[in-house]
């Protein structure tokens, strides 16, 4: 057993395109990202118990500054009160008013108890004493004295009660101006005692605080007697104000309105994120607010952070290193196993590796050896099946090289047995037509294969009346042809017999009421006769036969006219008007008993009157073209023998299809002429097949299904090639007992064999018990199912469109092989000999040729 570990010339991958450099970066990756959340917890965490010491810290000094600042005031409160009682208790004021004391005396007196007070109290810095008209009467600045005061606010918030304000707003000042109103004996305000005391013990509180926090910031506020908020004193760069909007300063708001708490995300006034407590004080109305800046609160936050993911990096590098070494020794034998694999599929079947543990890839190891030995005997298997079988295949290429010449030889068989039957099927064609003085007939017959289902004929019925057939048989090719040979064969026996143009309910009165001597020769018992006899010896609903069968009376120019099924005659008059005579009937082979009817008018010298088969309008992929410009194109083409291919150029514009149906055109030219029966192959139209190829012409039939319905999509011009494909799908479908839904919407046309196969599908359909729908019907189409009579079809037709589905595939053509072939027109053939003995004599030599062939082709 062959050892891979040895260095053989290979491509490496770049690391970071390998397994084990995409794992390494991933178990990395993973690494940095749980240390990344790790660091975001750690900082969340602490950051949270930076914020709760920051808490307790705030929430700790404003308690401790609110209750000092509530004790020093309620105590020099006291202390100014009591001077204010000093005063009221010597009834200075009262004896005033008595007259019992002059002013001299009164300041002289309150100056020497201003001046006690003073002495006694060493934090007043100035005390003033004022009757209640806001005349200073006693104060430690003589100057003052006799001055009136109503306008300053110890005075004016005095008298009123006590009152507290700050000499200095920032940093709480030196000093701290307080006074009280003094009341006599009768409570009645007879004056003002006001005191400036000094602040330097609520300074020095306020300091310790900045010994933490250097940021920190305390503001004071008291609710006016109007509402408004004034605040009293703040430290730092807070400029004092007076606001009615307490929404200003929320932590202001909510110590004023007697709450306390803590608000950890605020704006102060300069846009500054900080962190504050606030609380009331516990005098008056006053707000107590204590702030410090977040930015210098969570400082020591920053340090850790740059630690932690410095650690982190740390970890990560140490981390990768390992698990790159981990990784580069766990995934060796996976390179060793790629090796291997590359030996394999350089041819070397014999290559194995060393198994050295017993996990995964030592199991994945062993069942590599399994895999290579197993292949290794197969290729040994394989080499010799295949000299085996290439010697079977020379053997069998001379087998398929004599198959090939034998279907050459049928295929030649079938192309002279078709050539035969055309030049047959052109012996039922009228070769000289009848010379009749101011008359001349041209005729032009093409088949759409070698033989067509096409014929037409002009005879003699007497002396003075002609006759002239046109037919259109259903389909196209062999079936076509013999069904128009069976017609021509039923023709021929019903003109032998002298009652066949016999009317027994004759109708003159068409013929007078256009001036015509009524005649006895009518087209309408040669129909109603030659349609039972196709009814009665053709098998298949599906064979039917259009025609038109005309009766000239050559003394007087009446013309008499009979259609069954057949598109309308074109009379093209001297003076330029068009006339159309339309089908009377339905087409024979259809329906037992089926009603015709004759038109009759007169032709006058210079008329033309032009027969034809519906194969003119599928001759060219361009858009069909009417009858009128039909008619353009009569008038103007020269009589001769080459009128009638003069027309077809100029009908079709020289584009010709290569699936198209048989063509025949019958002309009566009311005028002295030549007279022609042109009958060319359908080779004349080869050189114009290159058409339809370049433009690409889309005819298909559609199908989807699904347990309910068979869905059916007609597109473009649908011809013969579909038919028997067509019909086994929809005879399955309806012996399923599913609903048969076919949309026209995209349909153009439909050729003879289109209209018989849809015919016989509305026959199945009923015969089975299944539904048959038809909708988005062309009004063309819709009005050859009407000229034809194909009752069953229209009464499938519906005016609701049902929705097809979109997934559809498209439904092909019937087989085209030789063989195939051969036993479709020996079915065809038995079938027509099936029906009486006359056909069985006239097809018997066939049926033998045919059977004698497929006999004798190789399997």
């Amino acid at each position: 057993m062959e050892s891979v570990d040895s260095n053989r010339p290979r491509a490496d991958i770049p690391y970071f395109r390998s397994v084990r450099g995409k794992l390494t970066l991933f178990l990395i990756g993973i690494l940095l990202v749980s240390i990344a959340c790790f660091t975001a917890m750690n900082v969340a965490y602490m950051r949270a118990t930076i914020r709760d010491e920051i808490r307790y810290e705030l929430n700790l000094d404003s308690q401790v500054f609110g209750l000092e600042l509530l004790n020093y005031i309620e105590l020099e409160e006291r202390l100014l009160g009591s001077l204010a009682t000093t005063v009221s208790s010597t009834d200075l004021f009262s004896q005033r008013d008595q007259g019992m004391l002059d002013d001299v005396m009164l300041r002289k007196r309150l100056q020497a108890i201003v001046e006690d007070a003073l002495t006694s109290n060493e934090q007043y810095a100035r005390v003033r004493i004022t009757d209640a008209a806001g005349t200073i009467l006693g104060s430690t600045e003589p100057s003052e004295v006799g001055h009136l005061a109503l306008e300053a606010d110890f005075f004016v918030e005095g008298i009123h009660g006590p009152y507290v304000e700050f000499s200095n707003g920032e940093d709480l000042g030196e000093s701290i101006s307080m006074s009280v109103p003094i009341i006599d004996n009768h409570d009645q305000v007879v004056g003002v005692a006001s005191a400036d005391v000094s602040s330097s013990n609520l300074a020095e509180l306020l300091s310790s605080f900045r010994s933490r926090h250097q940021t920190v910031q305390v503001r004071c506020a008291r609710r006016m007697h109007d509402g408004k908020v004034h605040y009293l004193f703040a430290s730092g760069d807070f400029e004092l104000f007076q606001t009615e909007d307490a929404g200003i300063d929320e932590a202001m708001s909510q110590a004023l309105a007697g709450e306390n708490g803590f608000i950890e995300n605020a704006l102060d006034h300069r846009g500054v994120r900080v962190l504050t407590a606030y609380r009331p004080v516990g005098y008056a109305e006053w707000g107590l607010v204590v702030q410090v800046d977040q930015a210098e609160a969570f400082r020591p936050l920053q340090r850790v952070f740059v630690v932690v993911v410095c650690i982190g990096l740390l970890i990560a590098f140490i981390a990768g290193a390992v698990l790159t070494t981990v990784v580069q020794s766990s995934l060796g034998p996976i390179r060793r196993l790629a090796r291997a694999t590359r030996r394999m599929a350089d041819g070397d079947y014999s290559t194995r590796i060393k198994v050295e543990t017993e996990d995964e890839l030592g199991e994945l190891g062993r069942d590599f050896n399994t895999m290579s030995e197993t292949v290794e005997q197969h290729t040994l298997h394989l080499e010799e099946s295949v000299q085996k079988r290439t010697a079977q295949l020379e053997k069998s290429k001379d087998q398929l090289r004599s198959l090939v010449i034998a279907l050459e030889h049928n295929a030649a068989l079938m192309d002279r047995d078709l050539e035969q039957a055309e030049v047959i099927q052109r012996s039922l064609l009228p070769r000289n037509p009848p010379n009749v003085p101011g008359y001349s007939f041209s005729g032009l017959y093409v088949p759409g294969k070698n033989v067509g289902g096409d014929v037409y004929d002009v005879f003699r019925i007497d002396e003075r009346h002609l006759g002239l057939v046109l037919a259109d048989s259903t389909g196209h090719g062999v079936s076509a042809a013999m069904l128009t040979v069976l017609f021509k064969n039923r023709l021929d026996i019903i003109e032998q017999d002298d009652d066949a143009y016999r009317s027994d309910q004759p109708s003159p009165s068409a013929s007078e009421a256009l001036g015509l001597p009524v005649q006895s020769h009518s087209a309408i018992p040669v129909f109603a006769r030659v349609n039972e006899e196709l009814i009665s010896d053709v098998v298949g609903s599906s064979m039917f036969v259009t025609a038109m069968f005309c009766i000239l009376d050559t003394h007087s120019g009446k013309f008499s006219v009979a259609s069954a099924g057949h598109p309308p005659l074109l009379v093209l008059r001297a003076s330029g008007e068009v006339q159309r005579v339309s089908s009377s009937g339905p087409a024979l082979g259809l329906y037992p008993n089926a009603k015709f009817e004759e038109e009759s008018l007169v032709l006058e010298s210079g008329d033309r009157v032009l027969m034809y088969t519906d194969g003119i309008f599928n001759l060219s992929d361009q858009e069909p073209f009417s009858l009128e410009e039909i008619a353009v194109h009569l008038r103007d083409i020269p009589p001769g023998k080459t009128a009638m291919r003069d027309l077809l150029n100029r009908i079709t514009n020289g584009s010709y299809l290569v699936d198209r149906d048989d063509v025949t055109m019958l002309m009566i030219d009311v005028r002295d002429g030549e007279n022609s029966f042109d009958h060319p192959s359908a080779s004349i139209f080869q050189d114009k097949i290159e058409a339809e190829v370049a433009n690409n012409h889309v005819s298909q039939i559609e199908y989807a299904e699904d347990d309910e319905s068979l869905y059916l999509s007609y597109h473009g011009r649908i011809t013969w090639m579909h038919g028997q494909s067509l019909s086994m799908t929809v005879k399955d479908a309806a012996s399923a007992r599913k609903s048969v839904i076919i949309d026209m919407m995209h349909c153009e046309y439909l050729d003879s064999a289109m209209l018989g196969t849809l015919h016989e599908t509305a026959e199945v359909c009923a015969s089975l018990g299944a539904n048959l729908h038809i909708q988005s019907v062309g009004s063309d189409i819709h009005e050859t199912f009407v000229e034809l009579g194909m009752r069953d079809v229209l009464d499938c037709i519906s005016g609701v469109a049902r929705e097809i589905p979109h997934d559809r595939e498209q439904l092909l053509g019937g087989s085209t092989d030789t063989q195939t072939q051969q036993k479709w027109l020996l079915r065809a053939h038995e079938a027509l000999a099936s029906l009486n003995e006359s056909n069985l004599a006239e097809f018997k030599d066939v049926i033998e040729e045919l059977r004698e062939d497929i006999a004798n082709a190789p399997q």
